[in-house]
């Protein structure tokens, strides 16, 4: 963020928040509507506990592996260049 005025990195913050939350949303919507399914009781049970906690992980795996690639394809434009 170095050579960026106040304004810009203050924007620059607000617009990585504003996609940090997009993505937590999208994620909360994906993982509940797949794995939460009683509504009979306020708490949710087991095995919709261990379900949340695997699609978070299989997420974060994804995400992971996309900036890896993501990454290495950087590295090898950059390298032909």
């Amino acid at each position: 963020m170095e050579g960026l005025t106040p304004e810009q990195k203050s924007q620059l913050e607000i617009s990585q928040f504003k996609q940090f939350l997009s993505t937590y949303n999208q994620v909360t919507e994906s993982c509940f509507g797949d794995c939460i399914h009683d509504f009979t009781t306020r708490k949710i049970t087991k095995d919709e506990s261990e379900c949340c906690s695997h699609c978070l992980d299989k997420y974060i795996k994804f995400t992971q592996r996309v900036s890896q690639r993501l990454q290495e394809h950087y590295q090898q434009t950059a390298a032909t260049q």
